[in-house]
């Protein structure tokens, strides 16, 4: 099995948001779409020079070093950034840069053939050299604070993948994931014995991390398994829906299943900023419980109680971080597709302008946002309408007249690849929400990034049963495509992309969104075109 087909773990381990990611620093700037209405961020840099600390490598597999991602967690998600890293054979050199804070970073390391991926956590703090070996297939640490480093190591071995799994009982779900927790607190709390070198940081932050990931379980209940058998959760909005509609639940006991949570207590706590799972679960809690929504799910009113909720409750950096997110969340939802929701949108942008520009990755986020509102109503030009496309026979064919042909008032673009797991899974839902596209006038158009030609028509065929293989095309030029720029919201902001990723074109010219929500979400996706 090959790197990309371990795809669906990236998505597992880096966000709970399934999306495949990709970036190209080689894309044209020319691009014709009005001029932004909204102007975007500019990142205030501050001084962390000295803030650093060195991880260096070795193996008995130099592959592990070729594909090996380590996730910092100072931004809105996992990211990739302030890391140099270089890797020649069976030895590693890595680079923290501007680490300003100690902080629990993931660490994962592929395999050759069908063997999973290797993945770890480690307490980093700034001044460190760590010395790391793989070795039959293991993973070690050594240094001056080797003990914060070989926890999540040795946990992982007892315990990999034992949270509870939601059969629609929520107490027995409660109940298991409680156990499990327990156990890996009691294994902590021998680790720390064993080790009492360990600073209060480290004890801090791995209770956090356990802590923080068994209450994100509680919040978003694992009740499907991937292609690959794994189990992941669903929010538990969605959840509860389900179930009330499947006559399966009458009344859901919040108070009962949150019972021993407070959020002065455990989430008004900026020290845990950069802990991933404590980022992961403040939002959704924000969200699902302490707002008070009178219904679920991501409507205007629900928007502004979270947002006087936030404004309220936090101060500084977890209030910026809440309200980045905020946004992040609702414009995925779809809020932003009727005025008055996207003028709360562009106002909330605006109030927080120099608190996001703060931090190098909110800028880029809220940017993406920005571009999108910007883009939203805006006329594709007679140039990115006569560029051309490559269908399934290799034949060329200008976008216009893919419309053309497609009397269809809208037209949902399909933004995929064949080595996206979630864009294929997105696909294979189509019987659920074709029905609602049909009555809508709504038709879909495929249009890849996948640069191998042979892969894409060979995933185009296997999804024969779901798509009309007569409206997929690739881009001509990826790296030269102004659609492409225009479509993933790549813009002046960045150079990057995320997918799956929908686009909506009303007439034939008129963009709707960039950023449609999937449509197997169709309460939120018809949102647009109210």
């Amino acid at each position: 099995m090959s790197f990309k087909n371990y795809h669906y773990l990236i998505v597992l381990i880096i966000v709970f948001s399934t999306s495949c990611k990709n970036s190209d620093k080689n894309l044209t700037e020319n691009v014709s779409v009005e001029e932004e209405t909204i102007p975007t961020l500019q990142y205030k840099p501050i001084d962390t020079t000295n803030a650093k600390a060195i991880l260096i490598g070795k193996t008995d597999v130099p592959y592990n070093f070729n594909y090996l991602n380590l996730l910092v967690h100072t931004g809105l998600f996992n990211e990739v950034s302030n890391i140099k890293k270089e890797n020649l054979g069976d030895s590693l050199y890595v680079e923290f840069q501007k680490l300003d804070k100690p902080q629990i970073i993931d660490l994962i390391a592929f395999e050759e053939g069908d063997l999973p991926p290797l993945f770890t956590r480690f307490y980093i703090t700034p001044g460190d050299s760590i010395f790391m070996e793989i070795k039959n297939h293991k993973i070690s640490f050594s240094g001056k604070n080797a003990a914060h480093y070989n926890f999540f190591q040795e946990l992982n071995d007892p315990f990999h993948e034992k949270w509870g799994v939601f059969k629609g009982n929520f107490d027995q779900y409660k109940n298991d994931n409680t156990k499990f927790y327990n156990e890996k607190k009691k294994i902590l709390e021998e680790y720390i014995k064993a080790h009492p070198e360990v600073s209060e940081g480290f004890k801090e932050q791995t209770y956090a991390t356990l802590k923080y990931e068994y209450l994100f379980h509680l919040i978003y209940p694992r009740d499907h398994q991937d292609q690959a058998g794994n189990y992941q959760g669903s929010d538990l909005d969605e959840v509860l829906n389900k179930m009330q509609f499947e006559g399966e639940i009458s009344m859901f006991d919040s108070e009962k299943y949150f019972d021993t949570i407070n959020f002065e207590d455990d989430f008004n706590r900026p020290e845990l900023l950069y802990n991933d799972y404590f980022k992961r679960s403040l939002p959704k809690y924000i969200h699902s419980v302490f707002a008070n929504a009178e219904v679920s799910g991501y409507s205007i009113d629900n928007f502004i109680n979270e947002r006087d909720f936030i404004k309220n409750k936090l101060d500084d950096d977890l209030e910026r971080f809440a309200i980045a997110k905020l946004i992040y969340n609702y414009h995925e939802a779809g809020l932003a597709f009727g005025q008055k929701g996207k003028t709360l949108i562009e106002d909330l942008i605006n109030d927080y302008r120099d608190d996001f520009s703060k931090n190098e990755d909110y800028v880029s986020k809220i940017n993406e946002i920005i571009f999108d509102l910007n883009s939203m109503d805006n006329k594709l030009s007679e140039e990115l309408l006569d560029e051309k496309l490559i269908n399934l026979k290799g034949d060329s064919i200008k976008l216009k007249d893919i419309f053309k042909n497609d009397p269809s008032k809208f037209k949902l673009i399909d933004h995929w690849a064949s080595w996206c797991t979630p864009c294929i899974a997105e696909i294979q839902k189509s019987d659920e929400y074709n029905p609602m596209l049909k009555e809508n006038n709504i038709s879909k158009v495929y249009i890849s990034v996948d640069e191998d030609l042979e892969k894409w028509k060979q995933m185009a065929n296997q999804l024969e049963n779901y798509t009309d293989k007569d409206q997929h095309y690739r881009f001509a030029d990826f790296r030269k495509s102004g659609l492409a720029r225009i479509f993933l919201q790549l813009g002046k902001t960045k150079n990057s992309y995320s997918i799956p990723k929908y686009t909506l074109i009303k007439n034939d010219s008129i963009i709707l969104s960039t950023n449609s929500p999937r449509p197997s979400e169709q309460e939120e996706f018809l949102s647009i075109l109210d």
